[in-house]
């Protein structure tokens, strides 16, 4: 029974997370991205992450420390220089140092970047970004950052004849500005409620969905949403 809990925990982070890996997988087709990276391919600068061979970025913004003995609940984790927030609680702190964390049977240590931009679904099981028309938007203040939603009808291969669309997204940390541009592509979307939350200790930490800041229909064309009284 607990296994069976911790699996169908996961299984509705993978769910959540559909619109960000589903964006991920697109980015490995268009521009022969990795999804999965040692720290040295996004911190070069940082000479401490050369030996790390135990933890890895996941996308742009994820950082995952996994669990790799048995019978260990904790860890320790280096974060590489700049500002960071810890995906289960929200809580936001400077690299460049080792940390000691917590590593129970039903969490993984995830770490996100300041700057990060991560789309998530709501709540349920969706198999298709054509099924999505909600999606929850975590912005982790700290830098100005720039990414895109990607979206096709998930089943043919009309991606391939330029049936999809982009939706981007870009972030202005002086401005405390997001914008969430024109569509580009020939796939017709739905519209899309963004439910947009500004993470930190009090919301926007962990799986389940948060109470937004501010809810916009997106029908395809350029919203600006100016967040004025959530600065970091």
């Amino acid at each position: 029974e607990e296994v069976e809990k911790i699996l169908t925990k996961f299984i509705k982070l993978r769910y959540r997370l559909l619109p960000y890996i589903y964006t991920l997988m697109w980015k490995v087709y268009s521009e022969d991205y990795t999804i999965i990276r040692p720290l040295v391919m996004d911190f070069r600068e940082d000479p401490e992450v050369l030996d790390i061979d135990d933890q890895y970025m996941f996308g742009p913004y994820i950082m995952v420390s996994p669990i790799t003995t048995p019978s260990t609940y904790e860890r320790e984790v280096y974060i590489p220089k700049g500002l960071w927030y810890d995906f289960w609680s929200g809580e936001k702190f400077y690299g460049g140092k080792y940390i000691r964390v917590e590593a129970p049977l039903d969490r993984i240590p995830l770490h996100i970047r300041a700057g990060s931009l991560i789309p998530m679904a709501s709540s349920g099981i969706k198999n298709s970004m054509e099924e999505v028309n909600e999606i929850e938007l975590r912005v982790y203040r700290g830098r100005d950052s720039e990414f895109y939603i990607y979206i096709d009808d998930g089943e043919t291969y009309r991606y391939e004849l330029g049936e999809y669309t982009l939706i981007p997204l870009k972030w202005s940390e002086e401005e405390s500005k997001l914008i969430i541009d024109n569509k580009v592509g020939k796939y017709s979307i739905n519209d899309i409620v963004f439910k947009i939350v500004i993470v930190d200790r009090e919301r926007g930490g962990g799986i389940e969905e948060a109470q937004p800041d501010t809810e916009v229909i997106y029908r395809g064309d350029k919203i600006i949403i100016e967040l004025k009284n959530n600065k970091s």
